[in-house]
């Protein structure tokens, strides 16, 4: 509604009407030539004593709640960030501890399954002996005599061999010397325990010169003229990585190495 030029209009945010949102109002004009109204000391002048004290007050204090509202908003997102940072943290330890608790159990169950198919195993393998001792050691008749000693006793197990292109037949009766005394050959069984098959881990050497006796199935000749020149006396002992005896002798893994 400027008439006269130059012309002025000092605007500020002031209270809306009945405690409603700050609006911006016109607080008072200037117009007139530079020379008199509108020069700098008289809009400086206006500005000191009339602009200034009316709304100084209303802006500290708008100013005041706005960095209030801001401060709050501040403080708001940093617990909020605290919050998230804390309830990662527990995330991450219920996560760590479930995986460990789950690492466990399957360590547990592994080991379980370990012990339960070891006992199987070797309850498998004492009945094999059984049916090893009736149907698979030949008769001790032959010209070659061994003297064979096992980790379970001291005792020089005499029995006599005939050669042939197999060891086989050693390496069975060094199984069936295992076998406890309290079970008699009557009682062996007819037929061996279902999906079996006896691991060998064991090893016959002579007596002096020590040497190695070979399982073999063909050509096994030779190995019957060395256990003939070394007189028949042999030896049977776990291999390292085997249990074969283990649960005869009472070893465990700390004496695999024990002499007997």
């Amino acid at each position: 509604m400027a008439t006269t030029y130059p012309s002025l209009a000092f605007v500020s945010f002031m209270p809306g009407a009945g405690g409603t949102a700050p609006k911006l109002s016109v607080l008072t004009t200037l117009s007139g030539p530079p020379s008199t109204t509108t020069s700098t000391s008289s809009i400086m002048q206006l500005i000191t004593t009339a602009i200034i004290p009316r709304t100084s007050a209303f802006l500290n204090r708008l100013r005041r709640e706005r960095f209030t509202l801001e401060e709050s908003r501040h403080l708001r997102a940093e617990q909020d960030r605290a919050f998230q940072e804390a309830a990662d943290r527990d995330r991450v330890r219920m996560n760590e501890a479930r995986e460990k608790e789950r690492q466990e159990r399957q360590a547990r169950e592994a080991q379980e399954k370990a012990k339960r198919d070891k006992e199987e195993a070797t309850e498998k393998r004492k009945a094999w002996r059984r049916y090893a001792r009736k149907h698979l050691l030949p008769k001790s008749e032959g010209p070659i005599r061994v003297a064979l000693r096992v980790p379970a006793s001291s005792e020089r197990n005499i029995r006599n061999f005939t050669a042939g292109p197999s060891t086989l037949p050693l390496f069975v009766y060094a199984e069936t010397l295992l076998i406890p005394t309290s079970d008699t050959p009557d009682s062996d069984p007819d037929q061996p325990p279902t999906g079996f098959t006896p691991p060998y881990d064991f090893r016959i050497v002579t007596n002096y010169p020590r040497k190695e006796i070979e399982l073999k199935e063909q050509g096994g000749e030779e190995v019957w003229a060395t256990i003939k020149q070394a007189g028949g006396a042999l030896f049977a002992e776990k291999k390292e990585d085997g249990t074969w005896g283990e649960a005869e002798n009472g070893d465990s893994d700390e004496e695999e190495g024990d002499d007997y």
